[in-house]
């Protein structure tokens, strides 16, 4: 009866005790000071939504594979073909152009060393023999150098896409080898295919033959540019050349004038 008694004077006090003073007094116990009404009771927070990557179309990616690979295929037998017709078809206007020079290298050697009925001036011709016949061997040893240096630049552009054939031949030696790879790891042919995406992703080797392939064009236009500024080339040297031989034409026909007066 008196802890009835005690429990109904102590209600009025307890009521009358502030929400702020049981916070405090809550906190000062934990050892923290004042919290706000959010710090203490935290209400449930939404939580940071999770990226979800787009869905590889696995298919679509395996098809494009196999296209650059026939692709290149397709472009490096196209290439060797049209090398071959340009090698064939720049030789022989290199041979019209050398021939050219080289009526012109007869018909003045005819006209200005030929002999005649005259006995004299063909005694002269004869002791003067060694110097017309070096002077043909010079024209000919120098057209000779002139189309080495046309075929050794030939050798060198060659070079440059023979070099990029070999890149792209061993690109597709690794997708070879990957798609096989993938094959033996996985009987299924889905985790197969899901297996050579993910190895063509890694270091982006998906995206080296596009490169090469852009690479290997570029080298098949250098080359027929190439191809066409030997002809400007050659006929500079073999021009050069003839003005040289004439030279010593008329260099010869002043020690044969003199041959003949005296």
């Amino acid at each position: 009866m008196i802890l009835l008694k005690l429990l109904i004077f102590l209600l009025p006090v307890l009521k009358s005790a502030s929400w702020e003073e049981i916070k405090d007094n809550a906190y000062s116990s934990s050892g923290h000071g004042h919290r706000s009404d959010q710090e203490l009771f935290p209400c449930p927070c939404r939580l940071p939504a999770i990226e979800v990557n787009k869905p590889v179309n696995t298919k679509a990616l395996i098809q494009k594979y196999e296209l650059d690979l026939n692709t290149s295929r397709a472009q490096q037998k196209d290439d060797k073909k049209l090398m071959l017709n340009w090698t064939d078809e720049y030789q022989l206007k290199r041979l019209d152009i050398t021939m050219k020079y080289r009526l012109q290298m007869v018909k003045h050697q005819e006209h200005s060393l030929k002999g005649n009925g005259n006995v004299k001036w063909n005694n002269c011709i004869f002791f003067h023999r060694k110097e017309i016949r070096w002077s043909v061997m010079f024209y000919h040893e120098h057209e000779r150098e002139c189309l080495k240096t046309a075929a050794s630049k030939d050798t060198e552009t060659k070079a440059d896409v023979e070099q990029l054939e070999k890149q792209i031949a061993q690109w597709r030696k690794g997708y070879r080898y990957l798609k096989n790879r993938c094959i033996d790891e996985n009987p299924v042919n889905k985790r197969a295919q899901q297996c050579l995406v993910q190895y063509m992703q890694n270091d982006r080797f998906d995206e080296v033959i596009q490169r090469l392939l852009v690479l290997k064009q570029g080298t098949m236009t250098d080359l027929k540019s190439h191809f066409e500024s030997t002809l400007v080339d050659l006929e500079e040297c073999l021009r050069s050349l003839l003005s040289r031989y004439l030279d010593s034409i008329r260099a010869i026909m002043e020690v044969l004038s003199k041959c003949y007066i005296t």
